[in-house]
């Protein structure tokens, strides 16, 4: 949880520690969205079966991981 600075006080270089490592988690989960939705898996209703929806996420991923590990 964020912590929040108060008009009388600083926050402690502990709690800046905390909401930066908060912010970086954040980051990347913001991110990891924004590359499900240029895959257009959350942005349109899914028609097929689960079985084929949880398919489609296991290729996008192998295909991320795979971009990944190139270095493309």
């Amino acid at each position: 949880m964020l912590r929040d600075k108060s008009r009388k006080a600083e926050i402690s270089e502990l709690h800046k520690q905390e909401n930066r490592q908060f912010s970086s988690r954040r980051i990347g989960v913001e991110h990891m969205i924004c590359r499900v939705k240029i895959f257009r898996v959350a942005s349109e209703r899914f028609r097929l079966s689960l079985h084929r929806y949880n398919l489609k996420m296991l290729v996008i991923l192998f295909l991320w991981v795979l971009k990944l590990a190139i270095g493309v």
